[in-house]
Order: C-alpha cells, then sequence, then structure tokens
C-alpha cells in the first residue's frame, strides 16, 4: 500500500499551468490496511487541510473508497483515470478479435470518460455485452456503475492539481 499527500500549490507553476509536483510525502506499508490508512489520517491532518479541500486519487479499492469518506466526509473522491483506462482496454482486448478495431472502440471510449460521458460509455459496453463475451462486460459495467460518482474527470482537471490519474 502506497500514499502519496501534496498540496495543489506544490504541482502548479507560477501562470497557473501543471507542472510537476515539487514537494509530496509518500507513505508505505506492507501490511494491514488499518496501520496504513491510521498513518496516512496523521499525515493528512499534518496538512490542516479542511476536508472539503481534499482530493482523493485511488483504483476503486473498497477499504480505501470506505476510509476515505468515513474519515474525510466532503472530501473529492477521483477513480484513478488509468485504472479506468486499463479495465476498459482489457475488455476490449477480450471482446474484439481484430485488435486494430478494439483499440479504436477503447480510444472512443477513452475521450468519451475524459468528457465524462460515463453513461455513453456503460451504455456502448452493454451494446457489446449482447454480440459477445456478456461476462466481461457486466464486470467492467459493473465496476464503472460502482465508480460512476468518482469518474467527473472533465471537472475534476479543473479544479487544484488537475491531477486524474497516477
Amino acid at each position: 500500500k502506497v500514499g502519496r499527500v501534496f498540496k495543489s500549490g506544490d504541482c502548479i507553476d507560477p501562470n497557473g499551468k501543471q507542472s510537476c509536483i515539487r514537494h509530496s510525502q509518500y507513505y508505505g506499508h506492507l501490511g494491514d490496511s488499518k496501520t496504513f490508512t491510521a498513518k496516512m489520517d496523521t499525515i493528512i491532518d499534518n496538512y490542516k487541510v479542511l476536508p472539503q479541500k481534499i482530493v482523493f486519487l485511488s483504483d476503486g479499492a473498497i477499504w480505501i473508497k470506505n476510509w476515505a469518506e468515513d474519515s474525510f466526509p466532503g472530501a473529492i473522491f477521483i477513480l484513478d483515470y488509468y485504472h479506468a483506462l486499463e479495465h476498459l482496454y482489457q475488455f476490449s482486448e477480450k471482446v474484439f478479435s481484430d485488435k486494430s478495431a478494439g483499440k479504436k472502440w477503447a480510444d472512443r471510449q477513452k475521450k468519451l470518460l475524459l468528457e465524462s460521458k460515463t453513461d455513453d460509455v456503460i451504455n456502448n459496453i452493454s451494446i457489446l455485452a449482447k454480440q459477445s463475451n456478456p461476462e466481461a462486460a457486466n464486470e467492467l459495467i459493473s465496476y464503472y456503475e460502482s465508480n460512476k460518482h468518482r469518474m467527473d474527470y472533465q471537472y475534476y482537471k479543473t479544479i487544484g492539481a488537475a491531477i486524474i490519474g497516477s
């Protein structure tokens, strides 16, 4: 388990453009989630930030979601964009025998996700489910449905550090 904490001001250059992160604090732990979250709570508390000014970016793991929502109500929760894409491209590889067609389809969905059109992507996955591999489609739809409230990437790119993925 790895956590990284930084202030948005540490990754925006003086002209307001996105830049590299100049200062951050990491914590890594090879044990249980309770020990990890207790240490992360302390690190976050040391930043003295209001809960509604905190942004969590995670891979969708339930334990992270539960901890963050319980400990920091009012924070913003983002599903890591690249994890969302990883699931999407894995799905397209299972469904399309023509790799080029699969990549083209997934690239269109990727653009829709960036535009916060998650419902459109879910609908497009549902259409493919009728043609082949409904089990893979249902798995991806379930992942997106349970994280949909954390996939407003168009909005997230406009706040704070404008970071939507790891």
